[in-house]
């Protein structure tokens, strides 16, 4: 079985789950990612995609076009990138219509 436990706690992750990174002034999420459990990796896991809220652009390596943030990376996005989908952004930092 594979587990991610938090020392001195009991809190314990199992499946499929989502870390997130945030700015420690306004405390706005910045970067999530999601994770799948894999035994064979030696960490356990392995990073499905993540979405970066903040920073630089990325190149698309099918298009090669930049694209900005927010976006979101991942093996099974064509080119490796793409535009964050409005449910990839956490509300607070949603600027949509």
């Amino acid at each position: 079985e594979i587990s991610a436990c938090l020392v001195g706690s009991e809190m314990c992750i199992r499946d499929r789950h989502t870390t997130w990174k945030s700015d420690s002034i306004t405390g706005e999420i910045t970067r999530h990612e999601t994770w799948s459990p894999n035994k064979r990796n030696p960490s356990g896991w392995d990073k499905i995609q993540s979405t970066d809220l903040q920073g630089k652009a990325h190149i698309n390596k099918i298009t090669g076009e930049a694209v900005s943030t927010p976006h979101t990376q991942g093996k099974s996005i064509p080119g490796g990138v793409r535009e964050a989908y409005p449910n990839e952004i956490p509300k607070r930092n949603y600027q949509g219509e």
